[in-house]
């Protein structure tokens, strides 16, 4: 949530002050929220960069257009389908950290 300081400013000196339409409004935003507008512009400019130069992981759901937690559920269900009809073990380890997540395929004995 944005908040500013909303000041009324005259458009030209020789405008007479006590008509309202001869201001225009001004807006003071605070540090904090310029901050934020600024670093969400430039993670905007890298994620479209990335994308524009075909510079993110394949298998990467987060941060990218028509991508979701269902997408990469999807994908973990299609490839543990995948391995099961081709005959080989499956093992499938999931973590509580989202750093540890993944999926291994193991060949049948």
């Amino acid at each position: 949530m944005k908040k500013a300081l909303v000041t009324p400013l005259l458009k030209k000196p020789s405008l007479d002050k006590a008509d309202l339409k001869n201001y225009r409004p001004v807006s003071n935003l605070s540090f904090t929220s310029k901050l934020v507008e600024k670093a969400v512009h430039v993670a905007a400019q890298l994620s479209q960069h990335l994308t524009a130069n075909n510079l993110q992981e394949v298998m990467q759901s987060a941060y990218r257009p028509c991508h979701s937690v269902d997408t990469a559920l999807l994908r973990i269900h299609n490839d543990v389908l995948r391995v099961m009809d081709s005959q080989q073990g499956v093992f499938l380890f999931c973590s509580t950290s989202q750093r540890h997540s993944t999926l291994s395929t193991m060949t049948s004995c």
